[in-house]
């Protein structure tokens, strides 16, 4: 894998284990903001890159994987907006949920693809 993939993936990573603490936090607003930064690196930087990765990932396991990563970064954003605009504790608790469960998935895509885990799809 390029340098400018491992750097790209590694701060996606990064940026989405900062959003699990803004979730925590209730921040919003940063949330936001991180969902952002992250679709941009994703279009930018990984979609539009064409990069070679790591020999164990096939070209076809990697578009698979980018596909499902694009999904739920659309999806988050969605997540990200009901969660905001949820007014009952228990609506914003399940919407907290959901936002989680996102991006957990979000992160194990990046750490495979890094080479770090598994994702459990």
């Amino acid at each position: 894998m390029s340098d400018s993939s491992v750097d790209a993936y590694a701060q996606v990573l990064k940026i989405l284990h900062q959003m699990v603490v803004h979730l925590e936090e209730n921040n919003g607003q940063r949330l936001k903001a991180s969902q952002m930064l992250v679709q941009q690196i994703f279009r930018d930087q990984i979609l539009s890159a064409g990069i070679r990765f790591r020999e164990s990932l096939s070209p076809g396991k990697l578009q698979s994987i980018h596909t499902e990563m694009s999904r739920d970064l659309r999806l988050l954003q969605t997540d990200l907006m009901f969660f905001s605009a949820a007014r009952q504790h228990d609506t914003a608790q399940q919407r907290k949920q959901q936002v989680g469960d996102r991006l957990n998935r979000l992160i194990q895509y990046c750490e495979f693809i890094l080479g770090e885990e598994h994702p459990s799809h």
